[in-house]
């Protein structure tokens, strides 16, 4: 959460793993908005969407990918949540 709070002016795209240490994908995205962010969040997991999704609040602007992704599907989801 410190790296988002020193560096939210010049971010574009929150991308989140559902499975990190500490606060997963889900609680990191409350928190996120509990903290007034509107950027656009790109979730990642190797479980399916509906699974990793049910949890999410769907305030702002959401992506998914399941895992494994290649680089071309990453490049083209942060561009489809940047337009």
């Amino acid at each position: 959460m410190q790296s988002y709070l020193e560096h939210r002016e010049t971010l574009g795209t929150i991308l989140l793993d559902m499975e990190m240490p500490g606060l997963g994908g889900t609680a990191t995205h409350r928190e996120l908005q509990r903290l007034g962010s509107s950027l656009p969040v790109l979730f990642m997991s190797g479980y399916s969407k509906d699974q990793s999704l049910k949890n999410v609040s769907q305030s702002t602007s959401i992506d998914f990918l399941q895992k494994p992704f290649s680089v071309d599907t990453l490049i083209e989801s942060l561009q489809k949540l940047g337009s």
